[in-house]
């Protein structure tokens, strides 16, 4: 059997409690074609001390850099494989992976990007919950981001046709990316089928910084498809004061928070959904109050 040849990038940043699990998960796929690139950012903890126990096995360079997105684009220029992705340094991946993705792309030749499903775990690696995964389709990228992003991979022609991730991008650089990829490619979707773990725990980025990223998502989503769904809208505002929950203040604050950024991002007053959803706000809020 013909193995196409699978490039993983780490990006990596003082992450050395969890970093070697993330390379045990890529080595251990026992993958036979396989280049790997760890990119750190200057580490200062234990992560340099860990590489070098692993550099007979990958390629790992550590040195300044603007970001996580700088360094998966140093990594991707570097890379020479036919199937293309990048794992965060507190990840980690399913046994199988890299074989259940290079069947898929030798079976369906004309496929260029696929994802399967998405694990959430703890920072002990137990179960937490599973990725909102859902097929692409229809206005799912423009309502939220429903790609796993560890379960994701792609073909060298889709690199070639969009080049690198935008660095302008701290939170939301994959979901951006995978916005252009869809103007060009199909996402192809495996169901069922879990690729990845997702790490969330207290540092990290996605965790610590909430509400950035459903801003910066806004954004995105402004750019690409010059309006922003409420749904990005609901989320940012409950982002920013769900430490009020279940209070009047909390649900005022849903509905005039969201009203005003609805105003301003998309220029007009909310639709008929966005009222149903403030009626049922208020009647939450007044069934919470009778209890």
């Amino acid at each position: 059997m013909i193995f196409p040849k699978i490039s993983i990038i780490t990006p990596s940043y003082n992450q050395g409690k969890f970093i070697e699990r993330t390379i045990k998960s890529v080595l251990d796929q026992n993958y036979p074609n396989l280049e790997y690139f760890v990119i750190d950012g200057g580490s200062t903890d234990e992560t340099i001390d860990i590489l070098k126990k692993y550099e007979d096995r990958l390629t790992w360079i550590s040195e300044p850099d603007r970001g996580q997105a700088h360094a998966i684009n140093k990594g991707l220029k570097m890379s020479g494989g036919d199937v293309l992705a990048y794992l965060n340094s507190d990840d980690t991946y399913e046994a199988n992976t890299f074989k259940i993705v290079s069947k898929y792309f030798l079976k369906h030749p004309k496929a260029s990007f696929l994802y399967g499903e998405g694990r959430l775990i703890n920072k002990n690696d137990e179960e937490i919950d599973f990725y909102q995964t859902k097929k692409a389709e229809g206005d799912e990228l423009q309502r939220h981001c429903p790609i796993s992003q560890p379960s994701a991979f792609w073909k060298k022609d889709v690199y070639k046709k969009i080049g690198k991730f935008d660095e302008d991008f701290q939170f939301t650089m994959d979901y951006e990316y995978w916005i252009r990829v869809s103007k060009y490619f199909k996402l192809s979707y495996l169901k069922d089928l879990v690729l990845s773990n997702t790490r969330i725990h207290q540092d990290a980025k996605t965790s610590a910084f909430n509400s950035k990223l459903h801003l910066e998502a806004i954004k995105t989503v402004k750019k690409h498809y010059k309006k922003v769904h409420y749904d990005w809208i609901f989320n940012y505002i409950n982002s920013l004061y769900s430490f009020k929950k279940n209070t009047i203040f909390y649900y005022l604050s849903l509905i005039i928070g969201s009203f005003f950024l609805n105003l301003f991002w998309n220029k007009k007053l909310p639709n008929k959904i966005m009222v149903k959803q403030y009626v049922n706000w208020l009647k939450e809020y007044i069934n919470h109050e009778k209890k």
